[in-house]
């Protein structure tokens, strides 16, 4: 199982676009699905509430922030499968046009 590094207490504005919103109680960043995966775990066993947190556009954070575990995910690439285009959470839209 990947080792995880969890954050406390984490500001969440500056990694949303709007630049608004308070605290994540804990916090982690993950690069692969298999740490993905130890993340969701971990917030299993100690029942989190989880948010997960991409290129954080589309988002409005509460000023009193999150009581759980926010997972930020930062998986990128793409590849085409047929006529479909499977792109992974983190991969901007500049990348994909």
């Amino acid at each position: 199982m990947p080792e995880l590094v969890l954050k406390e207490n984490i500001a969440l504005a500056p990694l949303t676009t709007f630049k608004i919103g308070g605290l994540a109680k804990y916090f982690v960043r993950v690069t692969t699905v298999e740490e993905l995966l130890a993340a969701l775990e971990l917030a299993r066993k100690n029942t989190w509430p989880i948010l997960i947190l991409a290129g954080g556009s589309n988002l409005i954070v509460s000023d009193r922030g999150f009581e759980g575990l926010v997972i930020a995910i930062e998986i990128m690439g793409w590849q085409i499968k047929g006529e479909e285009l499977i792109s992974a959470p983190s991969t901007t839209m500049a990348e994909l046009v």
